[in-house]
């Protein structure tokens, strides 16, 4: 890797050779890699798309973590455990759960009517989002597997009403603290809750549900059960928010700054006007300055109106 070493550079491969002997212009950077300020480097992080992954394995070996797809079933995602797990070990490392990202549908509602209608709703943004993925993966892609519990399932089952009800999690912060809670028995501990952020068909109503997601006191529940190790497995919890178009699942950008150099005894949330984006809990028991876990470590950002 090229941060290894300094430009100008001369690499023989099997091939194809680069060399910027000759385009080198040192003063205005040309020919050289930039140096990641993060020593040795920021961490790599890669998508975990596919049932019992091999590429996780494949990551694992060369110290790079997993993010399991927001479109697959609890069961693949927690396919995807063991075969990190199988990397780490072949290269005599430990895995850690702190190590595996999650991505989730979720939206939060003040009532269950509003869930059901934006979240699972033909005319919210999951379910386009949900009809553009069946459309690419099962109608022109075979990957209908990734939706089936069982292969014998026949691909017309596969529709994106089936597949938004399997795969979003909406409702009330109630109802969504237990569907996380059984996300996680099935899959088993992991270190980051990502919340992917479909477009937004009503702002009010996808800052709304970040806000609960971010502030509501039920959702304590969940960060004690984030800070309780699963069986085999212990870590500390993470939230990110990303954003995802329903034409392009890829990942997009994340809202996340420093965590604070030490903790605050004054509650995080009430020194920003806005929604919390992200925030981190650490084990050890409730924070005295009623934040939502011990050693509140926050990674906000406000979400600008």
């Amino acid at each position: 890797m090229e941060w290894a070493g300094h430009g100008p550079y001369a690499i023989e491969g099997t091939h194809f050779s680069v060399s910027t002997q000759k385009t080198t212009i040192p003063e205005i950077g040309q020919g050289s890699v930039i140096r990641p300020y993060q020593q040795p480097h920021p961490p790599i992080v890669v998508t975990a798309v596919a049932p019992h992954s091999k590429g996780v394995t494949e990551a694992a070996k060369r110290g790079w973590q997993p993010i399991s797809a927001n479109f697959l079933l609890p069961e693949w995602v927690a396919s995807h455990w063991p075969r990190y797990v199988e990397g780490r070990l072949a290269v005599g490392a430990q895995a850690s759960p702190v190590e595996w990202r999650v991505v989730k549908s979720i939206f939060v509602a003040d009532d269950e009517r509003t869930a059901r209608d934006y979240g699972l709703g033909v005319a919210g943004p999951h379910h386009l989002y949900f009809r553009h993925l069946v459309r690419k993966l099962v109608g022109l892609g075979g990957r209908a597997n990734l939706f089936k519990s069982d292969p014998a399932e026949p691909d017309a089952r596969i529709t994106p009403d089936y597949v938004t009800g399997k795969l979003v999690i909406a409702g009330t912060v109630n109802s969504v603290v237990d569907q996380l809670l059984a996300f996680r028995e099935q899959t088993g501990a992991f270190g980051t809750l990502l919340y992917g952020c479909h477009d937004w068909a009503d702002p009010a109503l996808a800052k709304r549900s970040m806000q609960l997601m971010a502030e509501d006191g039920s959702m304590r529940r969940w960060a004690k059960a984030r800070s309780r190790p699963h069986p085999h497995q212990s870590g500390t919890g993470l939230i990110y928010i990303n954003r995802l178009s329903p034409a392009d699942p890829r990942m997009g950008g994340w809202l996340r700054r420093s965590p604070p150099a030490r903790t605050s005894r004054r509650c995080p949330r009430r020194q920003r006007r806005a929604f919390i984006a992200a925030w981190r809990f650490q084990r050890g028991g409730p924070c005295k300055s009623r934040c939502w876990g011990n050693r509140v470590a926050c990674a906000a950002r406000a979400v600008k109106q």
